[in-house]
């Protein structure tokens, strides 16, 4: 019957069905063939190639078979024992030169030690003859060998592995569909998790690329009915292989917070900046690194500097410096942990200009290295400047500081000295020069009004995202890495935790670095003077080191500018104290709990009204022995009495101290803006009393007040509870409104209750 005995089968290679003429035993045969009678390949053919495909199993037999014969003709030979040893040397010689240049790893290990062996045996057995100790012996250690030979060499099934088999089948099932056109492409293997799953895609050799992979991923997303952009090709050294991330969450959607087990112990030591949208920690290494960052006001650049300098509260060989010319607003709760602060324009010029003495002077005494290295006793200085539209930009007064900045980014990273500038965006109208814009190798990009404003620090595809971003502290980092991802940076007040930053400062103040005393003589007077030159209203928030610090300049110079407006320290403590007991009042509430002791001395030679000089000492005694716990001299006391005595001593009573404070809480709630403020970030937790806030129960009478007097709302949209001014768009009317009506409130409770008729 014509057709009969015809046979097809489906090739691997085009996947079409194809008739083969010519077997795979190398004779012409036909499997064509009309008749019955079909003639195969001879038994020896047959026995060849069966030997062929089971070579991995025969050959520790034929070997342990081949041992002793060889050793029983060599022993019957005349010149057996030399032709043995010669071959058995020249032998292991030639396996030992070969192996490392046919096989790697454990494989070598066997090549030569198993011909040393083998050949040994032959040449020993050749002299005695395989007797039956030679035999016993060729026994014990044929058998290990055959073992180890087919351990290694016979091909294993692989480890179960629940994730890479699911997502095996998953790719075969759209694969297989003709859904993508990756055909003949496979998973290999996978990390991860169920959430953010890895899969390392095996591709076809020649036929497919990397880019032929990131072409099938919007249809790869559509099949497995994933998010829009929730996959990421990452390509490895293979060209044949690829990396397929997968995201089935966004993990920047909650709110990261702040890990000390990530914080570095060294200012060598990556640092921390975020998390990226896969759920990956992501680090930056700062030594002789400059960063320029971008974004607009309340996205994430005061929380990004916060959550550098809460990583520099940690090390112990860096010295933080922060100019902030948003009148200091931002970063003075961090200046106990600071090396320098500057609020304004004059200030920042002085202490970069200080800064830039002292990295001449390390580079005259650091010699032979390019780079020096960052230690305690060579510590490094970080400089952080927010808005340097303020300060090098077109709001700049002068060009004095830009050109400081200039110089100290280009020539100090080397050195120790980096920088970290923050502005709206990365033109030249913010940045000055592009001298100065191109010294800062990493970018930060915030969310922007425009993308083109984060173009000039992504400078990658990257930058087309900024204006997208919808919530705080989410960034992109770019650090030379083309495929930058969003990160969100960890935030230093979170709602659970307001007294993040406070507890970081009062744990690590003692621990941080105290300079590098080479150098900083080189800073001159700017350097040695700059807590001296520290604002009045910034004193409560200084440590008391830099207290002494200013004490110790104004000794030195007693004619120097007075700090801020010309008041001088003249003793000061800093620690905890018990709270007050008793009802919730004004006074009570507002009494220092934790802080400091603020005696300032009054040029003028004025008389002091109320207490007298004895009084005022007595007081001032009282009050330092209630907040600390340490003995102070009485020659301290008695420098009271003096000062007082002159008039020259002023201390702040407890209603001028609740007064403050009151006014702390007005500003916070002015300032809260269109998003608004939660009551808890306006008092003080009950167990940890705060000299700059009020007592709960006095804020939430304040804010019900406010609330019926029309001077706050609720913020639409936002959690209950949550308030902004009526007036947020003008903090000074809605500062001046709710300190009325704050004090509306205290007069009502104050006034005699009306008389019964």
């Amino acid at each position: 019957m014509p057709g009969r005995g015809r046979r097809s089968r489906k090739t691997a290679a085009d996947g079409f069905t194809g008739h083969h003429n010519v077997d795979p035993f190398g004779s012409r045969f036909s499997f064509d063939d009309q008749s019955e009678d079909k003639r195969g390949p001879g038994l020896p053919t047959r026995g060849f190639w069966w030997a062929i495909a089971h070579r991995i199993w025969l050959a520790p037999v034929l070997a342990g078979g081949a041992l002793p014969v060889t050793a029983l003709a060599l022993h019957s030979a005349a010149s057996g024992l030399a032709i043995a040893a010669i071959t058995a040397g020249l032998a292991s010689a030639s396996m030992w030169w070969a192996a490392p240049r046919k096989w790697e790893g454990t494989e070598i290990m066997y090549a030569r030690w198993g011909t040393l062996t083998a050949s040994g045996w032959v040449t020993v057995a050749t002299h005695t003859g395989v007797t039956g100790p030679m035999a016993l012996l060729l026994a014990a250690g044929w058998g290990p060998a055959a073992l180890l030979w087919w351990m290694h060499k016979l091909p294993r099934p692989p480890k179960p592995d629940p994730l890479r088999d699911m997502w095996a089948l998953r790719w075969e099932e759209i694969r297989s569909g003709r859904r993508i056109s990756l055909a003949g492409s496979a998973v290999i293997d996978a990390e991860g998790d169920e959430n953010f799953p890895r899969l390392l895609i095996q591709l076809v050799a020649g036929e497919q690329t990397v880019d032929d992979l990131r072409a099938a991923v919007p249809l790869i997303e559509s099949a497995w009915r994933l998010p829009s952009s929730s996959i990421k090709i990452t390509a490895t050294k293979d060209a044949s292989q690829a990396w397929l991330g997968i995201r089935k969450i966004v993990a920047i959607d909650s709110v990261v917070k702040w890990n000390p087990a990530h914080a570095p112990r060294s200012f060598n030591d990556p640092f921390w900046v975020g998390r990226s949208e896969t759920g990956e920690d992501k680090f930056l290494s700062l030594p002789y690194t400059n960063v320029k960052g971008v974004g607009m006001t309340r996205w994430g650049k005061s929380n990004f500097i916060d959550a550098v300098l809460a990583a520099c509260a940690y090390c112990d060989d860096v010295i933080p410096i922060v100019i902030d010319l948003k009148q200091g607003r931002g970063a003075r709760i961090w200046i106990p942990l600071l090396g320098g602060f500057a609020a304004s324009y004059e200030e920042a010029v002085e202490l970069v200009a200080a800064l830039n003495a002292m990295r001449e002077e390390r580079s005259r005494t650091a010699g032979g290295p390019r780079q020096v290295v960052i230690s305690r006793d060579c510590p490094a200085y970080l400089l952080i400047i927010d808005e340097m539209a303020a300060g090098v930009g077109s709001s700049a007064p002068d060009p004095r500081l830009r050109d400081a900045l200039e110089t100290y980014a280009q020539q100090g990273a080397g050195l120790g000295f980096t920088m970290i500038g923050f502005g709206q965006d990365g033109s030249l109208e913010t940045w000055g020069t592009e001298k100065l814009r191109a010294a800062c190798m990493v970018g930060v990009a915030f969310k922007t009004d425009k993308n083109d404003h984060s173009s000039y620090v992504l400078k990658n595809a990257a930058a087309a995202a900024t204006s997208t971003f919808t919530r705080k502290g989410t960034m992109i980092l770019n650090d030379g890495n083309a495929d930058s991802d969003r990160l969100r940076t960890p935030w230093m007040e979170p709602d659970d935790d307001p007294a993040l930053i406070g507890r970081i400062i009062t744990e690590r103040a003692e621990a941080m670095c105290p300079g590098d005393s080479t150098i900083e003589h080189a800073g001159g007077d700017a350097w040695r003077d700059r807590w001296a030159r520290l604002p009045r209203e910034f004193w409560q928030d200084a440590s008391p080191a830099q207290r002494k610090a200013a004490q110790a300049a104004q000794s030195a110079q007693p004619t120097a500018t007075q700090p801020g407006d010309g008041a001088a320290v003249v003793a000061t403590t800093h620690s905890p104290r018990p709270a007050v007991a008793g009802p919730d009042t004004e006074e009570a509430a507002m009494l220092p709990s934790t802080g400091s002791v603020n005696l300032t001395t009054n040029d003028t030679d004025q008389d002091q009204p109320g207490l007298s000089p004895a009084q005022r000492a007595a007081a001032a005694q009282d009050e330092v022995l209630a907040i600390t716990d340490k003995q102070l001299p009485p020659e301290f006391f008695a420098q009271v009495a003096q000062l007082q005595a002159e008039g020259r001593l002023e201390l702040p009573t407890a209603a001028q101290a609740a007064d403050t404070a009151i006014g702390n809480v007005a500003r916070l709630l002015a300032n809260a803006g269109e998003q608004g403020v939660q009551p808890r970030t306006l008092y003080y937790p009950r167990e940890k009393p705060n000299p700059r806030l009020m007592s709960k129960s006095w804020v939430m009478a304040r804010l019900k007040a406010c609330r019926e007097a029309q001077v706050i709302e609720q913020v639409p949209g936002a959690p209950k509870g949550t308030f902004r001014p009526v007036d947020f768009t003008d903090p000074q009317v809605a500062y001046e409104r709710i300190r009325a009506a704050f004090d509306d409130v205290t007069a009502q409770a104050s006034a005699p209750p009306a008389a019964v008729s």
